[in-house]
């Protein structure tokens, strides 16, 4: 198969439990490459995720003749630049992919906490909005019951705050990713509004505690996280900009 826009490359551990005898083999994980197509062009079993494990088929694949992207998302994004480089000859584009980015703040809240759900969603509309189209959309269907069955606006609103929601309609919505400026200005608000604590001569602090533990949502590691990510906003935005609508519509899908 070929490549000519661009292309997501990690490393998944869950499928290596079906693998038969995997500690004999020395099998920890699987590095993968979805290209544009959300076809798999490379699939190998490897000991560890480090870069000398998977060069070798990451060298093969850019000899593959029509395999010649111009950018590329990883999990570990800026990490490993330079082997990229060297591989592609300094003509690709690297970002870290918009789940990734989120993940790095996601897995410093408590999990446990009442406002975790909340908190996510909030999060997630930081990055990103749904495309407006496609949300006037899905809200006729649902208002005219030609999705299942008719809900009325006040359903609609409760189902927006479920899992149910994101796991029925939000994989179909297209999402558009915020400028820099307003994503770090709306990521300063999501913080605002779920720390507990404010230092002296900073905005006020909104968050409450778990009514049944009494803990903070955030840890000790999220304050840093959200500083790491408003230095990092530009390695998640869609390096190709003169790329068609059509384009834009695939990265957007292999970000999700």
């Amino acid at each position: 198969m070929t490549c000519s826009l661009i292309f997501a490359q990690d490393h998944t551990h869950e499928v290596t439990k079906n693998c038969f005898h995997k500690k004999k083999l020395g099998v920890t994980a699987l590095w993968d490459v979805s290209a544009e197509t959300g076809e798999i062009a490379s699939a190998v079993l490897v000991p560890t995720t480090k870069t000398m494990h998977f060069s070798h088929a990451a060298s093969a694949l850019t000899r593959r003749e029509g395999f010649s992207p111009k950018a590329m998302y990883s999990d570990t994004w800026p990490a490993k630049t330079e082997c990229w480089n060297t591989l592609f000859k300094s003509s690709l584009e690297g970002r870290l992919g918009s789940f990734h980015y989120t993940q790095r703040i996601t897995k410093t809240l408590k999990k446990n906490h009442t406002d975790h759900f909340t908190s996510v969603n909030g999060l997630l509309n930081c990055i990103y909005h749904h495309n407006v189209d496609d949300y006037e959309n899905l809200l006729r269907a649902l208002k005219e019951g030609t999705l299942s069955s008719k809900y009325t606006d006040d359903e609609i609103q409760e189902l927006r705050g479920t899992k149910a929601f994101r796991q029925r309609h939000d994989r179909h919505l297209r999402k558009e990713m915020r400028p820099p400026h307003i994503l770090c200005s709306v990521l300063d608000d999501w913080h605002d509004q779920f720390k507990c604590t404010a230092s002296e001569g900073s905005r006020p602090a909104r968050g409450r505690r778990d009514p049944n533990a009494g803990e903070t949502l955030f840890t000790s590691e999220t304050k840093e996280a959200i500083r790491l990510a408003k230095v990092n906003v530009s390695r998640i935005l869609f390096p190709l900009i003169k790329c068609t609508s059509s384009c834009t519509q695939i990265q957007m899908q292999n970000t999700n």
